[in-house]
C-alpha cells in the first residue's frame, strides 16, 4: 500500500520540483511554434540583403553582418563572451594573412549558461558560419553573392535556436549543459579560419568539456539534382567513430516530434566547419540541403528559399540539441578519453591535395589546400 501511495504522488512530487525538468513535463514540441517561417525569412533577408555586401572575409559588409547577428543575441540575452562594447562583448578576433597582408575578421559567439552545477561546464556548441564570397568586380549586372542558402539560412537558424531555447529558460525550463552559439568567419575561402580559431586558441569552454558540435551550412535550399520533387529532406552528415550516437538520435527524434523528415546521407562529402571540431575528436554533426542549382552563384537570393523546408530542419536540430542538453552520457558509444593525441604531429585530411601523405609538426592550414590541419591521434583514424 505504501508503496501504491509513492507511485501515485511521484507526479505531484516532480511537478513541485525547481524549474521544469526536461524528463518531467517537457517536451521540445511544446516550443516549435516559436521556430516559424516569418521569423526565419526576416533575419535571413537582413543577413542576405545586398547591402552585406556578400559578407566577404574582413570587408565591411561582413563587420556588418556580423554587427547584426551581435544585436540579436543582446536582445535574447545570451550572455556574451568578453566584456566591454557590443562588439567588443560578443565578438571573438580572427586573423589572416590574405595576399601577404594581414585582414582581421570576426566570429560572433554568445552563450545561454547551463543550470547543472557539474554538466554546466560542459558545452554544446551550435554554429553556422557567417562570410561567404563577397562581390566579384569582374561581373556586369548582379555581382553580389548574397549567400542566402549559403549560409544566412545557418546564421537565421542560430537566432532563431538561441531565442527558443531562451524563451523555454525564462518558462522554466532548465538547459543542465551550456549552449554555445557560433558564428564563424573565414569558412569559404580562408581554411575555415574562425572554427580553427575557435578550437586553437579561444574555446569558451574547453574542448575536453565539449560533448558536440551541430552545424547548418546551406539548411534552406533543394538539391534538385539528386532529390528531385523532394521538399521534406535533410542531408545529415557525420562520422560514425565519433558521432554515430548524433545520428541515431536524430532518427529517434524526428519520429517522435513528428517532423518525420527524410533523413538522406550524402552522395558525395560534404565538408564544412564541423570537420574542424571533428578532428578534435568532438562528436559532430552537419546539416545541409546539399548542393543547390544556385551554390555558389549570384542568384543564391532571399526569394529562393522554401522557408517551410527550412523551418522544419531548425526544429529537428532545436529537438537534438535540447535531448544533448540533458542527457546524462549524450554519445555512450564514444569516449573521448580513450584517445590520445600524438605530440606534435598534424596533418591534412585526405583530400587529393599534395600535402595528403604530410605528417606537420605544428598547427594551422595546409600549405597546399590551405584547410585546417588536424591532430593525429593514437588508435583512431579520421577519414
Amino acid at each position: 500500500m505504501k508503496s501504491q501511495k509513492l507511485l501515485l504522488l511521484l507526479p505531484f512530487i516532480l511537478s513541485c520540483n525547481t524549474g521544469q525538468q526536461y524528463t518531467a513535463a517537457s517536451k521540445a514540441s511544446d516550443f516549435f511554434a516559436l521556430i516559424t517561417e516569418e521569423k526565419m525569412e526576416r533575419h535571413l533577408e537582413i543577413i542576405a540583403a545586398d547591402s552585406m555586401q556578400g559578407r566577404g572575409f574582413g570587408t565591411e559588409g561582413l563587420k556588418k553582418a556580423a554587427r547584426y547577428v551581435a544585436a540579436q543575441y543582446e536582445r535574447i540575452g545570451l550572455k556574451p563572451v568578453n566584456k566591454g562594447s557590443l562588439a567588443e562583448q560578443y565578438f571573438q578576433p580572427v586573423t589572416e594573412f590574405v595576399d601577404d597582408r594581414s585582414v582581421s575578421s570576426q566570429n560572433v559567439v554568445g552563450m545561454i549558461e547551463g543550470s547543472d552545477e557539474e554538466l554546466g561546464n560542459e558545452a554544446i556548441i551550435v554554429m553556422a558560419h557567417l562570410d561567404h564570397l563577397g562581390i566579384d568586380s569582374t561581373l556586369t549586372g548582379d555581382n553580389i553573392y548574397n549567400g542566402a542558402s549559403d549560409n544566412a539560412s545557418g546564421v537565421a537558424a542560430c537566432i532563431l535556436l538561441a531565442d527558443a531555447f531562451s524563451q523555454a529558460k525564462r518558462e522554466g525550463v532548465q538547459f543542465k549543459r551550456s549552449l554555445i552559439f557560433l558564428n564563424t568567419t573565414g569558412e569559404e575561402k580562408h581554411g575555415r579560419a574562425g572554427s580553427r580559431h575557435y578550437v586553437q586558441n579561444n574555446p569558451s569552454i574547453p574542448l575536453e568539456k565539449t560533448v558536440a558540435a551541430i552545424n547548418m551550412d546551406g539548411v534552406a535550399g533543394l538539391d534538385t539534382a539528386n532529390l528531385p520533387n523532394n521538399t521534406n529532406y535533410v542531408y545529415i552528415v557525420n562520422e560514425d567513430s565519433t558521432s554515430i550516437d548524433l545520428r541515431k538520435r536524430n532518427e529517434r527524434i524526428n519520429a517522435e516530434a513528428g517532423i518525420n523528415m527524410e533523413l538522406v546521407k550524402p552522395p558525395f562529402s560534404f565538408g564544412s566547419d564541423q570537420m574542424v571540431f571533428q578532428g578534435w575528436l568532438i562528436p559532430s554533426i552537419y546539416y545541409s540541403t546539399g548542393l543547390t542549382s544556385n551554390y555558389h552563384q549570384v542568384d543564391d537570393h532571399a526569394s529562393s528559399i522554401n522557408y517551410t523546408h527550412a523551418t522544419n530542419i531548425v526544429r529537428l536540430v532545436f529537438a537534438l540539441i535540447w535531448e544533448l542538453a540533458n542527457e546524462p552520457d549524450p554519445t555512450p558509444s564514444f569516449n573521448r578519453d580513450d584517445y590520445r593525441m600524438l605530440t606534435n604531429k598534424f596533418r591534412c585530411r585526405p583530400c587529393g591535395c599534395k600535402a595528403d601523405d604530410t605528417v606537420f609538426q605544428n598547427e594551422g592550414t595546409c600549405p597546399d589546400c590551405h584547410m585546417a590541419l588536424i591532430p593525429i591521434w593514437e588508435n583512431v583514424t579520421l577519414p
